[in-house]
């Protein structure tokens, strides 16, 4: 008869294991969410801007170029940008600014509320360039999940081209 009761008493061990096999399928689900989630980040390859079109107005050497665009801009996702600029002139001389700009999400969605699918960019052209057909290379560099800063950032350039008038 002790051997019975002995038998029905639950012993500390079982209910441990008991419990480990009732939620052996809690790592599996947090290991597929992890991987659904870093699969999401490495499609995540979209650009969040485009130049749909642009004016650039004349402009001569040592005054002030004149660009006005309308840009699409992601701003359901938070990206931060690096830009850096360079002209080069009709004679294929190449003139940097010599700066790169970080910009955060806030940022970003604070540009598009004073200008709503639109960029005006005003730019202090350098003295001594050539005239003739120029340009105006942007180079922005998007983080926009972590995966970004890991490997790939998501790159865009931008091209406006415009005249230095003599």
């Amino acid at each position: 008869m002790v051997s019975g009761l002995v038998s029905k008493v639950p012993r500390p061990e079982s209910r441990f294991w008991t419990v480990a096999e009732r939620t052996r399928w809690v790592p599996l689900l947090l290991l597929v969410g992890v991987l659904a989630q870093c699969t999401s980040w490495l499609l995540d390859r979209s650009p969040p801007f485009a130049v749909l079109s642009y004016t650039a107005y004349p402009a001569k050497a040592g005054g002030v170029l004149e660009i006005h665009a309308d840009v699409r801009r992601d701003l359901d996702r938070d990206c931060y940008v690096q830009m850096s600029s360079s002209i080069f002139d009709s004679t294929g001389v190449r003139w940097d600014f010599g700066t790169t700009q970080t910009v955060s999400p806030q940022g970003i969605r604070d540009l598009d509320a004073k200008t709503p699918g639109k960029l005006i960019s005003k730019v202090k052209l350098p003295t001594g360039m050539a005239p003739g057909p120029a340009s105006l290379l942007s180079s922005m560099v998007y983080q926009c999940n972590p995966l970004h800063d890991l490997f790939r950032p998501i790159s865009v350039d931008t091209r406006f081209d415009f005249e230095v008038m003599p």
